[in-house]
């Protein structure tokens, strides 16, 4: 598969994450998103990718596949943004 533009990997889930899924899809772009299996979760946006749409059960797995292929990394948030930030850190160093 060849990215190109308008193609996005996101978290999934609603919020900014969909927004970008949508301005993705909407562009014409396919679009992937890593969802994770939560309880209160309520599953990935509408607007992503059929086939790229995967759903992780454990936080390491949904890391590594962010991480695995990235060129670029966009970081939006509060305090989870930058837990995740840090982990995701970690995880480069022990790659």
């Amino acid at each position: 598969m060849i990215w190109g533009a308008g193609s996005f990997c996101s978290g999934g889930v609603l919020g900014i994450m969909e927004d970008a899924n949508r301005g993705a899809s909407e562009a014409k772009g396919e679009n992937m998103g890593l969802g994770i299996s939560l309880p209160l979760e309520e599953g990935n946006n509408p607007y992503i990718t059929c086939r790229l749409d995967f759903q992780f059960y454990n936080f390491f797995m949904r890391k590594f596949w962010f991480l695995y292929l990235v060129k670029a990394l966009l970081l939006l948030g509060g305090v989870g943004t930058m837990d995740e930030f840090f982990k995701s850190l970690t995880l480069v160093q022990i790659k």
